[in-house]
């Protein structure tokens, strides 16, 4: 079993897209789930908010055999800063499904 992890930038519109829709084809069996929006998601991780501007953001994917298995977005505040909006606060998590 391999597993890696993709580093992906959220300048890049096409890896951002991708990054966005992966949470959908992660948590698709889950009911009671319901997801952001990916405009607004697509629009806070970009770092266009005012939020998240001046915010360092890497997007992560893991993948299991080729299979992504998770996703993460990490934001780093300038100044160290550590403010966590309930909205943002799952943006940070790892989503994640079992491996294939």
């Amino acid at each position: 079993m391999e597993t890696r992890i993709e580093h992906l930038s959220p300048k890049n519109p096409d890896e951002l897209n991708r990054f966005v829709q992966l949470e959908r084809q992660l948590l698709h069996d889950k009911p009671y789930y319901v997801s952001d929006i990916d405009v607004d998601v697509a629009f806070r991780l970009s770092g266009a908010s005012a939020f998240f501007h001046d915010a360092l953001i890497t997007l992560y994917i893991c993948q299991t055999n080729g299979q992504p298995v998770g996703r993460c977005a990490a934001m780093v505040l300038p100044g160290g800063k550590t403010i966590v909006l309930p909205a943002a606060a799952r943006l940070v998590l790892w989503q994640t499904r079992a491996p294939p």
